[in-house]
């Protein structure tokens, strides 16, 4: 039956039958490696399994001894890999068995995620087999136990914080916890001792299955390979089955005389990647080096050269222009071929189109060289948060004493006025810091109704100090316009990337920048025509950035906003700002526009949904602020002398008993040792030592009422639990206001009952 079909089909069903052989030997093999490592990996869990039970029950035991809290936490973080185990079991023993649980329960006892899918499967189709069903019953066994032991240890822990454990108690408790560690181990050899046999006979029956398939895979392949052995001689005997692969091949095979340089064959690919069929290049000897690109001719005539002196590269690459004038770049591997008398007479070899590489290597290149450029901002922003970290310290000082100078010298017109302007301009670095505090933090605030007017103002007084005095600014603002849903930090980042790119767009001259704001009404036709997306109608606050620059080619309006998509020269622009703005302006429901052509400049129309209720904002109705005097003692801790120094004299002013001290540690002690007689806890954040978030731990564990200040010049980062935890009531960002202080201070004092708690 074989003999009468025909070549094509006895190679195919040759290989076919091959083919299931070697799938059938590796699928049981691997099946049978999957039962093995499933077991091993049970047999590796029961080890970290009995690794965690023993440190649990030595530290259970060591606690019993010493009473010291940390042993107690170290026994409960010893179990976590038991727990975790259970919870494997309990997940694959449900009706409707929960993987992922199982996974995670596993992942959690220790094992690695790369066994925990066969441990998962081995359990679900093996669970019945004697030996893993013993297992399995020594596994609940120990979970029991462990759960005993888990009950026990919570018991002598409350025994232990209420001082009810005497000697006796510690004699018995000790021998419970030897107890559960025997049966403990009993279960865990045990454990082991049933899967290590049911893995020694899975072994034996799989090595004696595999054995019989090899013996028969073998004997077929042999069957098979006599057949393939006939077929591929009488396709070896048939010149035009090459010719056909050849012909059919995608990359241009060729062979060239030397040295006449006449193509003595050439595949019909030639047509694809030259543009000129085989016949043409026969003809026409002199043609093939007139396709090769211009900056590429001499490359190429001088490995010519090389390859009649029979010196040839095993591949290079080069570009070729085809016959409709495209480039293309191509890769040449070669094969010398010599005649009787070892002297060259061929050379042959393949072209292959590597364009689309090429192409890819250099958008790759572009994207590392952009991956830098971000990472060079990324830690300038970094850099600006450290800088403006510690400026703000020192417009602490300076603001402090300004305000106690013009208190002092308040009858004094001249002094008051110069002092006061001394204010006004450290206010105008203060905000400043802000601004650059909240451009360089990675993290984006929360959103709120925003006031986009104010925004706008302090952002552009951000841009004129960093943009060149050639460009000019120009602002509208409608001092009418509502308030936006937003996160501000991401709105200033929208102005400030819409200014910058509308400053790149005129660097060399300079120009001119518009800036409008105003309130406009959209109805549904507007919406459609301007948008064309589903948006609803209403009223919305509209921002416009005009430059007077070199526009935008049509060509290029629709790709402005992809990321890494830029017009400009190398090193001018990352292609990332237009992409960040439409991002933000996407995710706060807004709309962006474009008007461009080149030589006219561009107008960018960003519009956000204006809320309807009105925001009490800073700044506005401010009422007259009446100082409020205390006589409670307050401790103060700053690294910074002058911070110190003013803020003892502001509380002072005010009736307070002020404290102070420049050194974390020295007032962690002065509060052990008089910690009844403060009221309240004023701390910076960043200090050498012992930080704020430390002292405010430390200072807790002493007296959990007293409430504590935080103090910081760039952030705090920290969590509501753990702040609630230290009794931190507020965070105040440097420098600090007087006025400020004062109301955070009276607030809290009035607020806070602080008895005192002894050991």
């Amino acid at each position: 039956m074989l003999s009468k079909l025909g070549l094509k089909a006895k190679i195919n069903l040759a290989i076919l039958i091959i083919m299931l052989v070697i799938s059938s030997i590796f699928l049981i093999g691997n099946a049978g490696f999957t039962i093995i490592s499933g077991m091993r990996a049970y047999v590796g869990a029961e080890g970290l399994w009995a690794k965690g039970q023993q440190s649990a029950t030595y530290y259970l035991t060591q606690y019993i001894y010493t009473s010291d809290p940390t042993l107690y936490t170290a026994f409960q973080t010893s179990l976590e890999i038991t727990l975790g185990d259970k919870q494997a079991r309990l997940a694959l023993e449900k009706k409707e068995i929960d993987d992922q649980a199982a996974y995670d329960g596993f992942l959690k006892g220790g094992n690695h995620k790369d066994d925990i899918t066969i441990m998962i499967f081995l359990y679900k189709h093996f669970k019945n087999i004697s030996y893993i069903e013993k297992s399995i019953e020594q596994w609940k066994i120990g979970d029991a136990l462990i759960e005993e032991l888990i009950n026990y240890g919570d018991n002598v822990h409350q025994r232990i914080i209420n001082n009810n454990l005497n000697k006796d108690a510690h004699i018995t408790s000790l021998r419970v916890v030897d107890d559960l560690q025997t049966q403990l181990s009993l279960a865990e050899k045990t454990f082991s001792f049933h899967m290590a046999k049911a893995s020694r006979w899975v072994t034996e029956v799989f090595f004696y299955v595999m054995l019989v398939i090899v013996l028969l895979g073998a004997l077929i392949c042999y069957l098979m390979m006599r057949v393939l052995a006939r077929v591929v001689n009488e396709l070896n005997e048939s010149e035009n089955r090459y010719r056909r692969i050849t012909d059919n091949a995608q990359d241009v095979i060729f062979r060239i005389a030397i040295p006449s340089g006449e193509f003595e064959y050439i595949s019909p690919a030639s047509l694809s990647l030259f543009g000129y069929i085989p016949e043409t290049l026969y003809k026409q000897r002199d043609i093939f080096p007139k396709i090769v690109h211009p900056d590429w001719r001499e490359f190429f005539a001088e490995q010519w050269q090389n390859i009649c002196k029979g010196e040839v590269p095993e591949s290079y690459e080069y570009q070729i222009l085809n016959k409709q004038g495209k480039a293309r770049w191509v890769n040449q591997r070669n094969a010398l071929v010599h005649g009787k008398f070892n002297n060259t007479i061929a050379i042959e070899g393949i072209v292959s189109d590597i364009t689309p590489k090429k192409e890819w290597e250099l958008e790759k290149l572009n994207f590392e060289l952009e991956l830098r450029q971000s990472h060079k901002m990324e830690a300038i922003g970094t850099l600006a948060g450290g800088i403006a970290h510690d400026f703000n310290n020192l417009l602490a000082v300076i603001l402090g004493y300004a305000e106690m100078a013009q208190e002092w010298l308040k009858d004094d017109a001249k002094s008051s006025k110069h002092i006061n302007e001394i204010l006004i301009a450290g206010g105008r670095a203060r905000d400043l810091v802000k601004q650059i505090l909240a451009y360089s933090r990675k993290e984006s605030g929360e959103r709120s109704a925003t006031n986009i007017e104010i925004l706008l103002n302090e952002t552009m007084k951000l841009l004129r100090s960093s943009i060149p005095k050639t460009i000019t600014f120009e602002c509208e603002i409608d001092n009418t316009c509502g308030n936006i849903y937003a996160d501000s930090t991401q709105i200033q980042q929208v102005i400030i990337n819409l200014c910058t790119n509308a400053y790149q767009a005129m660097p060399e001259k300079g120009g001119v920048i518009k800036v409008d704001l105003n309130s406009v009404q959209l109805n549904s036709y507007e919406i459609n025509s301007l948008f064309k997306q589903n948006v609803t109608p209403g009223k919305y606050i509209k921002l416009t950035v005009t430059d007077s620059g070199m526009g935008i080619a049509s060509e290029h309006i629709d790709r402005i906003f992809d990321p890494y998509f830029t017009n400009k020269a190398v090193g001018k622009g990352s292609g990332m700002g237009l992409s960040v703005v439409i991002g933000i302006v996407k995710s706060h429901d807004g709309m962006i526009t474009v008007v461009s052509s080149p030589g006219n400049g561009a107008t960018f129309s960003v519009y956000f949904p204006e809320l309807n209720s009105e925001l009490d904002l800073k700044n506005k109705n401010k009422t007259q602020y009446i100082a409020q005097h205390g006589t409670e003692h307050i401790l103060v801790v700053d690294d910074e002398k002058h911070i110190v120094e003013i803020t003892k004299l502001r509380l002072e002013s005010l009736g307070y008993r002020v404290t102070a001290c420049t050194d974390s540690r020295e007032a962690f002690d002065l509060f052990k040792q008089q910690a009844e007689s403060f009221d309240l806890i004023i701390t910076d954040q960043t200090m050498p030592g012992i930080t704020g978030k430390q002292l405010a731990r430390k200072i807790s564990l002493i007296n959990n009422k007293i409430p504590i200040i935080m103090c910081s010049g760039y952030s705090y980062q920290s969590n509501t639990i753990e702040t609630e935890a230290n009794n931190i009531k507020t965070l105040l960002m440097k420098p600090v206001e007087k006025e400020e202080l004062e109301k955070i201070v009276a607030q809290i004092l009035q607020n806070a009952k602080v008895p005192f708690l002894s050991d």
